[in-house]
């Protein structure tokens, strides 16, 4: 199961909508690389590369597609205890003050401390609560984990203002 907020969905089929746009982009330039570019097919190196291009385009779509078969949308909890999809997690990673949030598909940014749930750093956190300290592999290293502090995520903190 794949979970997605209404917001990350909505992101995710713009996703999907601009994968779509470019593999059509690539084939309609088809007929044109093969006629242009030499002998047909055979040693036709701007239409092999273009091949080569639209079957990646192909195969990066359908995978991105793949994820709607057993997508489910689910909200974001108001008020989480613990760390879990939704949830903002204060805490030290060996000794360091983190925060991140833990969210869903199409959604995640890393540069802004937004991890995927299934991400290995979320992994480590959840379920989690505040006050747990523990020791958890990451990244091929033990790491020493306190939780600091739950909460909501910062837009639904947001959202009710």
């Amino acid at each position: 199961m794949h979970y997605f907020s209404p917001s990350g969905m909505a992101r995710y089929r713009e996703f999907l909508s601009d994968l779509e746009t470019n593999l059509k982009n690539l084939m309609s330039q088809s007929s044109n690389a093969y006629e242009t570019g030499g002998n047909g097919w055979h040693d036709n190196a701007s239409f092999e590369h273009l091949l080569e291009d639209i079957h990646f385009a192909n195969s990066r779509f359908a995978q991105a597609r793949s994820l709607l078969v057993i997508a489910r949308i689910l909200p974001y909890p108001a008020n989480p205890e613990r760390a879990m999809y939704g949830a903002r997690v204060q805490f030290l990673f060996d000794g360091e003050n983190r925060e991140v949030e833990i969210v869903g598909h199409g959604e995640e940014d890393y540069s802004a401390g937004r991890v995927l749930y299934l991400s290995p750093l979320a992994q480590a956190l959840i379920p989690h609560a505040p006050g747990d300290v523990y020791t958890k592999e990451v990244g091929d290293k033990v790491r020493e984990i306190e939780i600091i502090a739950v909460g909501p995520l910062r837009s639904l903190m947001s959202e009710d203002k």
